[in-house]
């Protein structure tokens, strides 16, 4: 004779948001960001060959919105990234001119 018990779960599933608008931009890039609870995070926005454009950090962070400036990107595809207790998130978007 044996017993199952189902595993209790008593952590708190985090939901990690980042919209990324306008997509295609010229001269910024709006980025509305929600994570689960208050943690620091840093945000990269890199270029199609790979090369980081701009990095900044953000301390306690929850819910929030943030603008990058894009009026002296190149047209072309770009990848913005956020880091976080969670990991990483990363949507892309396009510079035109």
């Amino acid at each position: 004779q044996f017993t199952i018990n189902p595993s209790l779960h008593t952590g708190v599933l985090d939901t990690i948001g980042l919209n990324l608008y306008p997509n295609p931009t010229k001269d910024f890039l709006h980025l509305n960001i929600f994570l689960g609870h208050p943690q620091n995070l840093e945000v990269s926005i890199i270029n199609a060959k790979g090369y980081e454009v701009t990095r900044f950090q953000r301390t306690n962070f929850t819910v929030g919105n943030e603008f990058v400036d894009t009026k002296n990107m190149s047209p072309g595809i770009y990848y913005c990234s956020i880091f976080g207790d969670w990991g990483v998130t990363t949507k892309r978007f396009v510079v035109t001119d």
